[in-house]
């Protein structure tokens, strides 16, 4: 996993997303059975002391009704980590992104709660 090439960052008690998606390193493209399980990225994040929030983005995106925007998924899951002013980040998307608005902010929602959710 991509993320795994973060945990030599993460401080103890720290906190990751990862997207349930998987890019393929073009050196595994031709063995993706040598992917690591869930299982093993769980198990090497726990030993870090390290909290994972998973997080199907492509799906919450395509059910926000904007498929492209598993990048504004995730961003509110780390709206809620880092404890941004949730609202402060909606006015951004507002001005920087008004196309599919609705549905950008829906998909931003929706991340921030499952962090919330995973938070307790």
């Amino acid at each position: 996993s991509e993320g795994l090439k973060t945990l030599e960052f993460i401080k103890p008690g720290g906190t990751v997303i990862l997207n349930r998606k998987r890019v393929y390193p073009i050196d595994l493209m031709a063995h993706p059975e040598k992917y690591p399980k869930d299982e093993e990225i769980n198990k090497l994040f726990k030993e870090a002391n390290a909290k994972i929030i998973w997080i199907d983005a492509g799906k919450i995106a395509s059910e926000a009704g904007l498929p492209i925007a598993e990048n504004i998924v995730l961003l509110g899951a780390l709206s809620f980590i880092s404890s941004f002013d949730k609202e402060f980040v909606i006015d951004i998307l507002k001005k920087h992104i008004p196309r599919e608005l609705d549905k950008n902010i829906a998909a931003f929602r929706a991340g921030y709660k499952i962090a919330e959710g995973m938070d307790k």
